[in-house]
């Protein structure tokens, strides 16, 4: 068959074979026993004496006729004895495969620089034809180069041999089809597949072949590089499992190396080298470390009251490079418009580390409020698009509504009440259970009575208890404070003092309440103050434990350091209410400085906050805040305010008084799951009974898709689905909620970032590809200059496969022509016997 036939041929091929001839020795000795009985005839002919045999010329030509005839009818039963056939050989040709595997994967955007001039010299010859002028490509471009230029060439030359098949390798192998030549521009054969069935998804019983549309050299679809990781293993095994049987020449792998998850390169090379296939290895891209700077993380709140400052907290990495300054903004983006908010000058240490940077910004109206932080582009920077970082914030115009319960005047209680009367973001309502039922109320909204009713209680988005007196808490009031905050999303405080707080605590109609707090009571704790001592005489300071250093509630300043020393001079607490521990899932934002005020759970706990439902709950252990205005009243100020507004996000993230949607967290990576939440109440604002609720999902680009949420066991009115974020940009979620009248939605977003997996060490892997190729069944490792020679490496695997036929027995089939022999020589040797009278 021709070289470069690529259709296989099937014929059949006839052969005369002997069937029954014995082999070695018995051969011979078949042989030797045949030529006795030859000779034997002879020898008896030659003595022949009755009748007329004489030693008469004619006599003897008479005995050897016969002996002759004789002789003939023995090699004629020998013949049958040995079965004459004629054999039947079915012949196919199989045809072998080189397989392309090509990296669609994330990093394969990058334009290198090639600060090495070999490297940047190989490029250059590399393109030494179409798009030879491209000063820095991109790899995809190069690797589309490679496989489309000069009509296909590097691709037809493969082909030659070898059937080319072409995949893509990257989060998931994907077939592109099998390459065309000239000779099989309208045909392409059927590849063997392994066996199907219903394990797969197709009926058991389906022929284990498909037919592959071809792909013409020249015309290569490329497909988008932009996996965001990298898994060869997975596909070389594909490609060489979807062949079954075939044989495979090669298994060439164009890349740049960048192999971040699934098998190491060794066992690659090594399953390779087991089914005896050679891996040749195309390096792309540039080697060399790569010089970049990245905003890793942008830390922003998720909400913030219009006309109130914030901070933006960016991160930045730097890779190659040292002792550089560099540029960073921070832009409102509203649209395709920006604003630059504020411009910072970073440097680059030595050791490449690059201190956070820390924004102010102030949304003036109500709404989302994008911010981005951007880096300046460096002029060797290899990497542009990760020097950008989004957050979203909601802004909020409404007031914070928040209701304090006192059961007398204490200093904490009287510094609060007046901070939030001249906060213009705050409406605050006071109970102080002290005073005279005719007495004048404080606060911005003055109540006449205790709220005990929903309708009254329901409107507070936080209610601070200052050392309530349990007698005015009765078991009604506290279910109603646990559904305000765990089925609305409000925030609840209760604050420690020395009157009241020993009997609130193991009160039982003060139960639900005490079952929000984030912090488990000490029946004991009685014992343990007076074992410690009831009053001190000595102030002592508060601890910030080093997982909360950071928490926005403890933000006294912008700086690490600087937030850090104001919290070490703060402190005088005389007082306490010691508590166990706190609960598993509370974080606890302050312990006791005093070692002696420890159990085995560690220091007290101070301060704490936890999730209760859809609201958030706090305990503070102490009632002399007040004491820390002595340096001066911003920390005061400070701490208080952002302790309500973290207690009220619940209500503030719901954008609705009947529901909330939330994640748990705003940022994901690409193909990462978003678990999603829903807390919704019908328009009587009591639990929504559904068998499921509809999410619409908008994306960046304006397209948008729909998700299912399904109710969850044993909470009425909570819900929960899953999301798979598959692209980069800002997603909506968008609850419309049933039964309302007008367009009333729960909203909620999330920002979707390309993973940093691709990116960690993006320069090209030359070490990683050299071992995949070498530790193969013989590949080598080229550059992208040097893929020409590949070709002519790869030998042809093509092979034959003979299957036996049923084969046709010459003696049936003709067995009356030899009975007719047989029968013939015999009479013949009998005739002339009668003849010569020798009967």
């Amino acid at each position: 068959m021709p070289t470069g036939a690529r259709v296989s041929e099937t014929f059949i091929e006839h052969r005369f074979e002997l069937a029954g001839l014995p082999g070695h020795w018995w051969g011979v000795l078949s042989l030797g026993v045949l030529a006795a009985l030859l000779y034997l005839v002879v020898w008896f002919y030659r003595r022949e004496s009755r009748g007329g045999a004489t030693d008469s010329p004619r006599a003897g030509r008479t005995r050897a006729a016969m002996a002759g005839l004789r002789c003939l009818v023995i090699l004629v039963l020998a013949a049958i004895w040995v079965q004459p056939i004629l054999a039947t050989y079915i012949r196919r040709t199989i045809e072998s495969y080189t397989l392309v595997l090509i990296d669609g994967s994330a990093s394969m955007q990058i334009a290198d620089r090639y600060a090495d001039p070999n490297e940047a010299s190989a490029v250059r010859r590399f393109l030494n034809g179409p798009g030879g002028d491209n000063p820095r490509p991109r790899r995809d471009e190069l690797q589309a180069g490679l496989l489309t230029r000069n009509g296909g060439q590097w691709l037809r030359a493969l082909a030659e041999r070898n059937r080319v098949e072409l995949w893509r390798y990257g989060d998931e192998p994907e077939r592109l089809g099998g390459v065309a030549t000239e000779e099989t521009r309208d045909v392409e054969p059927t590849r063997p597949h392994p066996p199907t069935g219903p394990a797969n998804g197709e009926p058991a019983g389906e022929p284990a072949t498909r037919p592959q549309p071809p792909i013409r050299p020249g015309l290569y679809p490329i497909p988008e590089a932009g996996s965001p990781v990298t898994d060869l293993g997975r596909a070389v095994r594909a490609a060489v499992e979807s062949l079954g049987s075939a044989p495979i020449a090669a298994i060439v792998v164009t890349g740049d190396g960048g192999f971040n998850v699934g098998e190491p390169v060794e066992t690659i090379a090594e399953y390779a080298k087991s089914r005896g296939i050679p891996i040749h290895a195309v390096g792309i891209g540039d080697p060399s470390p790569m010089q970049n700077v990245r905003v890793s993380e942008l830390i922003a709140p998720a909400s913030a009251f219009a006309g109130d400052p914030f901070s933006l907290t960016a991160h930045v990495v730097a890779q190659g490079l040292e002792s550089r300054p560099l540029r960073i903004d921070l832009v409102e983006q509203s649209g395709p418009q920006e604003r630059i908010i504020e411009s910072r000058t970073a440097e680059i240490g030595t050791d490449g580390r690059v201190a956070p940077v820390v924004f102010r910004a102030q949304g003036e109206s109500a709404g989302m409020h994008t911010y981005a932080v951007r880096v300046a582009a460096l002029p060797n920077e290899g990497i542009l698009e990760d020097n950008v970082r989004q957050a979203t914030v909601r802004v909020l115009e409404r007031k914070m509504r928040v209701l304090l319960v006192a059961s007398g005047p204490r200093w904490d209680y009287q510094y609060v009440e007046r901070l939030l009367e001249r906060d213009g973001s705050v409406d605050v309502s006071c109970w102080l259970q002290s005073a005279d039922v005719d007495a004048v109320r404080d606060g911005t909204t003055v109540i006449r009575e205790f709220p005990r009713r929903a309708e009254d209680l329901f409107g507070y988005d936080v209610v601070v208890l200052f050392d309530p007196d349990p007698r005015d808490v009765d078991a009604q009031w506290a279910r109603l404070a646990q559904s305000l905050v765990g089925e609305h999303g409000a925030g609840l405080l209760y604050v420690a003092g020395r009157k009241h707080t020993s009997r609130f605590m193991t009160h039982p109609e003060c139960g639900p309440v005490v079952e929000m707090l984030p912090v488990v009571v000490d029946p004991e704790a009685e014992i343990v103050i007076n074992q410690l001592g009831y009053f001190q005489s000595q102030g002592w300071p508060v601890l910030v434990p080093a997982e909360a250093a950071s928490h926005a509630v403890l933000a006294q300043a912008d700086e690490a350091a600087e937030n850090a020393a104001v919290w070490a001079r703060l402190g005088d607490v005389f007082w306490h209410y010691p508590v166990r521990r706190a609960k598993p899932l509370a974080t606890v934002l302050l312990r006791h400085g005093n070692p002696r005020m420890a159990n085995s759970h560690g220091a007290h706990v101070l301060l704490a906050t936890q999730f209760f439902g859809a609201g958030r709950t706090g305990f503070l252990g102490f009632d002399s805040t007040w004491r820390w205005r002595r340096y001066g009243e911003a920390c005061f100020n400070r701490f208080w305010i952002q302790l309500l507004r973290h207690l009220m996000e619940g209500k503030l993230l719901s954008g609705s008084p009947r529901g909330a949607l939330m994640t748990d967290r705003d940022s994901y990576a690409l193909g990462e799951p978003v678990l999603l939440t829903a807390r919704l109440l019908n328009p009587g604002h009591l639990p929504l009974e559904a068998a499921e609720v509809a999410v619409a999902v908008h994306l960046e680009d304006g397209s948008e898709t729909a998700v299912t949420l399904t109710p969850e066991a044993g909470r009425p009115g909570w819900f929960r689905g899953r999301y798979t974020a598959m692209r980069v940009g800002r997603v909506q979620f968008r609850v419309a909620l049933p039964g309302s009248t007008d367009p009333e939605a729960v909203t909620h977003a999330v920002q979707v970032v390309q993973p940093n997996l691709e990116m960690r060490r993006p320069q090209m892997d030359r070490a990683a590809l050299r071992a995949l190729a070498e530790g193969s069944a013989g590949g080598r490792y080229f550059g992208i200059d040097e893929a020409e020679q590949i070709p002519s490496l790869i030998e042809s695997r093509r092979g034959e496969l003979v299957t036996p036929g049923t084969p046709i027995l010459l003696w049936d089939r003709y067995r009356g022509a030899v009975m007719a022999v047989l029968v013939g020589l015999l009479g013949a040797e009998w005739a002339l016997r009668k003849k010569e009278q020798l009967l």
